[in-house]
């Protein structure tokens, strides 16, 4: 259901900010906006409000939600964007310190 509600929330910001703005807003953000503002909502706004809401035609409910999304702040729900990448270190050719055959070791060759 979660995924619905962002949806619908990304098509209204899409429609009012535009296809380029919308697409760098995170879905992990919407998606914590929508589940932490939900439980307060349903306390503070009354019941006769979400009824007047149900029973909005499909226009006049994406009208309303146009509205809403003309004053979001869309800062708040950027993808986070990674740091440029740090190059790996350099390599010594062996780690530790090199091959020495054993046939030198046993017959006292110099490595």
């Amino acid at each position: 259901m979660a995924a619905n509600a962002v949806a619908v929330v990304k098509a209204a910001l899409r429609a009012v900010h535009g296809e380029e703005k919308a697409d760098e807003l995170s879905g992990y953000y919407l998606a914590l906006e929508v589940k932490q503002v939900h439980a307060g909502m349903m306390i503070a706004v009354p019941a006769t409000c979400w009824d007047e809401i149900a029973r909005l035609e499909t226009r006049a409910f994406a009208k309303r939600l146009k509205k809403i999304a003309a004053h979001v702040d869309l800062e708040q729900y950027r993808k986070s964007s990674r740091g440029p990448k740090k190059p790996p270190p350099k390599k010594s050719r062996y780690r530790n310190g090199g091959h020495v055959s054993t046939h030198k070791l046993l017959t006292g060759d110099d490595p």
